[in-house]
């Protein structure tokens, strides 16, 4: 789940896709209880100007099940980048982050190397666009992160999101 992907096939494919890079690096790699990882989310054309980021706690369940919990960060300008730069992790403290109750991705493993999983019904609260709750489905390969973020107003109509089915997010060689 860790280096820099995109979907850049995939929005030179099909126009109703916009063309993302995703990032996601491993920080606090000394914790035993899971695995943290910061996640950045930039249109391609402005990769220093991330629209989304967030921290994710991923810990096992049992011998197949994960989760995935997902928290944001107190002062999100001051982590651009960040997976380029480790010591910004330094000094924040687990105490600082935001836990997104209800915005847990539970994952099951289908095999070695494939996961696939999604939140609960409408547990995720959000005020994104006039949503009342998001949702979001993940699947995860040795080459690829396919992801479906949307959000639904109360009467259940989507309000954002992708409408014509999930990101496709390949990896990147390493540089």
């Amino acid at each position: 789940m860790t280096g820099d992907f995109s979907n850049y096939v995939q929005a030179r494919k099909d126009s109703l896709f916009q063309d993302v890079l995703l990032r996601m690096c491993p920080i606090w790699t000394s914790d035993a209880e899971g695995v943290w990882l910061y996640v950045e989310q930039s249109f391609s054309v402005n990769p220093g100007q991330p629209y989304r980021q967030r921290i994710y706690k991923l810990e096992r369940l049992s011998g197949k099940d994960f989760i995935s919990r997902v928290y944001t960060l107190p002062d999100e300008t001051k982590f651009v980048g960040a997976c380029q730069n480790s010591k910004v992790w330094q000094d924040l403290k687990r105490s600082d982050l935001v836990a997104r109750d209800g915005c847990t991705v539970y994952l099951k493993r289908l095999s070695k190397d494939h996961f696939k999983g999604a939140t609960k019904d409408s547990d995720c609260e959000s005020r994104l666009r006039g949503a009342s709750y998001a949702t979001s489905e993940v699947e995860i390969t040795r080459d690829a992160l396919i992801t479906l973020d949307r959000g639904f107003a109360k009467n259940g109509k989507q309000v954002w999101g992708s409408k014509n089915g999930p990101y496709v997010f390949e990896s990147l060689p390493i540089k």
